[in-house]
């Protein structure tokens, strides 16, 4: 394979020996339909190099024990939560009605504590390990990329965050593509235009909030209402969110799974 000054790279196919012109190693011969990925060595597009993870790297990390506590947690956080809600939409008025809103209100706030904060913090720690998984490109190939702790913990930084949520959320998806591309013919893709959504929706969350207040003011609406329409953009990021976990998961583990 020749390294091109263009980002394009040139592939021989073993059956036919024609040069093929592209960018990564592709899944099959244009001239002869040869597959191209199946041998190890020449997967990684470098003749006699292939791709090698770290040591303290398992094909296990994100295991089944650690997506079903994830995938518990998170649903739990969602069902009681909207559960409340309904319950603060229906109830009436007076002191009973005020101790009820106190009650919920607590209930509200120790499920997020208890079940959608934990479960957050796994989707942090998947999200880390996913960016483990994807660090040959940068180490083998040279391609540019965060490591894994960068890659999370400047999703914390704020203001910069709004940037960095489109390098860490759909970045990811993008370098878990191109390194299935390079390592196998049977891959599947993660959604990048899913994580530009979670992104969006994340930067989002800072201008949603205040004008939603704004409009529910405006209309001389009641504070419940506001509420509601608050949890519903929450909820709707956090099932985009875990629909991403759950592909990321699947993607990195069917990869660790080849070495």
């Amino acid at each position: 394979m020749k390294q091109q000054t263009t980002g394009m790279k040139e592939f021989e196919c073993s059956n036919c020996k024609r040069i093929i012109a592209h960018s990564f190693m592709p899944h099959e011969c244009p001239y002869c339909g040869c597959k191209l990925l199946a041998p190890a060595a020449s997967a990684s597009g470098f003749a006699g190099h292939a791709f090698s993870y770290p040591s303290s790297f398992s094909p296990s990390t994100n295991s089944r024990a650690f997506k079903a506590w994830f995938y518990t947690l998170f649903w739990i956080g969602i069902g009681l939560t909207s559960l409340v809600v309904s319950a603060k939409l229906i109830q009436g008025e007076g002191a009973l009605a005020f101790i009820t809103s106190n009650v919920l209100d607590a209930f509200y706030l120790g499920a997020w504590l208890l079940f959608i904060l934990p479960s957050s913090i796994l989707w942090y720690v998947g999200l880390y390990r996913a960016w483990k998984v994807v660090q040959p490109l940068r180490e083998e190939l040279g391609i540019s990329m965060p490591t894994p702790a960068k890659a999370v913990g400047f999703c914390f930084i704020p203001i910069f965050n709004l940037y960095w949520q489109f390098v860490a959320i759909p970045g990811l998806a993008k370098k878990i593509n191109q390194l299935y591309e390079l390592r196998t013919s049977n891959f599947h893709l993660v959604s990048v235009g899913l994580g530009i959504a979670i992104a969006c929706l994340n930067c989002l969350l800072f201008v949603f909030i205040p004008l939603w207040l704004l409009f529910v003011s405006f209309l001389q609406a009641e504070p419940k209402y506001f509420v509601l329409g608050a949890h519903l953009y929450i909820c709707v990021g956090c099932i985009l969110a875990f629909l991403f976990f759950r592909q990321i998961t699947y993607a990195t583990n069917q990869l660790a799974s080849e070495y």
